[in-house]
């Protein structure tokens, strides 16, 4: 790669850089951002004003947020999504019959990420939002998914993610996790048992091609334990849950078929 391609490259990894900075503190100065990369505060300026001419970023007082362009981006990249697509209707009525959120959400890297999050009437308010990458060991939809991958994709994810804690019962041994999953395929769907926030819990089930056998997400709803409990937990909603993630499989795979 010559010279000049170089520098391009690296202007855009700093670019990338910059704009996670700003994501992930929502927003910053211009001197908190070089600081963080180790780079001049003039660096730093030319790039936030590239961007900002492009409606990336925006200006509030002395500080750089991201700019509201991204949501032409992000509203494109899950529209694209088969999940979203045949999804969006369904987590919607399960949330309506429920009373609580439910959640949509796709395998990227070695997380879960919400796509899509209906609102139930009783539905609790948690940090979690589309686009949010959360552990893939410690929420209903990510064990869904794992239970659901290939050997060689389960195993390296395992290789990857770091099994931090985030609530009292997240589970943080390997060995545990491998149990915790091998329960999931036989019985079907994932239990998060105030495994991500303590006083919450969720039911996940996978949502697979019929041909392939792809994952492509996993639907869950997550509601507070005094009311997500007992035969709740245990039985009606994952029936209810699992009923749903098939109805948008058949629908998927319904969907492909015809396009063939």
């Amino acid at each position: 790669m010559h010279g000049r391609e170089t520098d391009r490259v690296k202007a855009i990894g700093t670019a990338l850089e910059i704009l996670e900075i700003l994501r992930d503190a929502n927003g910053a100065r211009v001197t908190e951002v070089a600081d963080e990369l180790g780079v001049s505060k003039s660096t730093v300026h030319d790039h936030l004003a590239t961007l900002r001419e492009r409606g990336f970023v925006e200006r509030d007082g002395d500080r750089y947020v991201v700019g509201l362009r991204w949501l032409r981006f992000g509203g494109h990249a899950r529209d694209d999504l088969e999940l979203f697509q045949h999804g969006q209707i369904p987590a919607t009525n399960l949330a309506r019959e429920t009373e609580e959120l439910s959640v949509l959400s796709a395998f990227y890297g070695t997380n879960s990420v919400p796509v899509y999050q209906a609102r139930g009437s009783k539905a609790v308010t948690t940090d979690s939002y589309p686009g949010l990458e959360l552990p893939i060991h410690a929420t209903a939809t990510g064990k869904a998914m794992l239970a659901n991958l290939s050997t060689e994709t389960f195993e390296a994810v395992l290789d990857e993610i770091d099994l931090d804690r985030h609530a009292k019962n997240t589970i943080v041994d390997e060995d545990e996790l491998r149990e915790d999953v091998q329960r999931t395929r036989e019985r079907g769907f994932s239990l998060d048992d105030e495994e991500r926030i303590d006083g919450m819990r969720g039911i996940g089930a996978p949502i697979t091609h019929e041909g392939s056998g792809e994952v492509l997400g996993a639907l869950a709803m997550t509601g507070p334990t005094h009311r997500v409990r007992g035969e709740r937990f245990r039985e009606e909603y994952p029936q209810l849950v699992s009923n749903v993630a098939r109805e948008i499989e058949i629908n998927v795979t319904h969907q492909r078929a015809q396009h063939d």
